[in-house]
C-alpha cells in the first residue's frame, strides 16, 4: 500500500508538467503543421496535414495516459497493462477495418483512408486514457483524476 501511494504521488507530481509541455508542443505543431510538412517533405505533403494534426492530438492524449499506465505497472498490475494493450490493438484493427476501406467483405464502410486510420488511433488512445484513469483511481483509492485537470483551470 505504501508503494501504491508513492506511485500515485509521483504521478500526481510529474503529470502537470507533462500536460503543460506536451500541450505546448502539440498546439505549436498544430498551428504550424502545414508549414513544417511543406518545408521538411515538400509541397506534396500538404495532403498529410489533416492526418498529422489528428495524430498530434492522439499523441498528446497518449502522453497523458502513459503515467497512469506506468502507475498500474509499478503497483504490480503488469497483466492489466498487457491486456489493455492487447484490447487497444484489437480495437484499433477493428475500427480500421470500418473507417479505412470503402467496403469490407461486401459490407459498406466509411472509406476515409488515411484520415480514418488517424481517427481510429485517436479513438483508441482516448479509450485507453479513460480505462487507465479509471483503474488507476480504483487501485490507488486516491482521487487522481481531479487534481490533474485542475491545473488547466484558472485559480480562484
Amino acid at each position: 500500500t505504501t508503494f501504491r501511494l508513492w506511485a500515485w504521488r509521483a504521478t500526481r507530481l510529474l503529470h502537470p508538467a507533462l500536460i503543460f509541455w506536451a500541450g505546448f508542443y502539440t498546439i505549436f505543431l498544430l498551428f504550424f503543421s502545414d508549414l513544417i510538412l511543406v518545408n521538411v517533405f515538400g509541397p506534396d505533403s500538404t495532403l498529410s496535414s489533416v492526418p498529422f494534426q489528428i495524430l498530434l492530438i492522439g499523441t498528446f492524449i497518449y502522453a497523458i495516459s502513459t503515467p497512469y499506465s506506468i502507475q498500474l505497472i509499478a503497483t504490480g498490475f503488469v497483466n492489466f497493462s498487457l491486456y489493455l494493450n492487447l484490447i487497444s490493438l484489437l480495437l484499433n484493427i477493428l475500427l480500421n477495418l470500418y473507417f479505412i476501406p470503402q467496403s469490407f467483405l461486401g459490407f459498406p464502410c466509411l472509406g476515409l483512408g488515411v484520415v480514418g486510420a488517424s481517427i481510429t488511433t485517436l479513438i483508441v488512445f482516448c479509450a485507453r486514457l479513460l480505462v487507465s484513469l479509471f483503474f488507476s483511481y480504483k487501485i490507488t483509492t486516491e482521487n487522481s483524476i481531479i487534481p490533474q485537470w485542475c491545473i488547466l483551470l484558472p485559480k480562484r
